[in-house]
């Protein structure tokens, strides 16, 4: 049972690290971009198709950007939470090397 998470451990370690050296905005930009660009796309398409209703388009910039802020709070909990991973398994072979 230790072999198979030592295993998970190692495998982490090697993903983790690049992404690690990078830092948190190379990750944050990786991540959000994508979802910002789809949601722009989105919002350009319904506003093409009713450009009248400015009400609609107010609700939808808004509701977008909540998801957007949402996503990216997530992004960044997700990244701590790995950091916090990758520092313990790091602490955990320098002590035994």
């Amino acid at each position: 049972m230790k072999q198979i998470k030592k295993l998970s451990n190692d495998n982490f370690f090697i993903k983790w690290k690049p992404i690690h050296e990078k830092g948190i905005i190379a990750y944050e930009i990786r991540n959000t971009v994508p979802l910002i660009l789809f949601i722009i796309l989105i919002n350009s398409i319904y506003l093409i198709r009713y450009p009248m209703n400015t009400e609609a388009h107010t609700i939808s910039i808004r509701f977008s950007a909540l998801i957007v802020l949402i996503f990216i709070v997530s992004s960044v909990l997700k990244w701590f939470n790995f950091e916090k991973r990758y520092t313990y398994i790091k602490k955990v072979y320098e002590e035994n090397i």
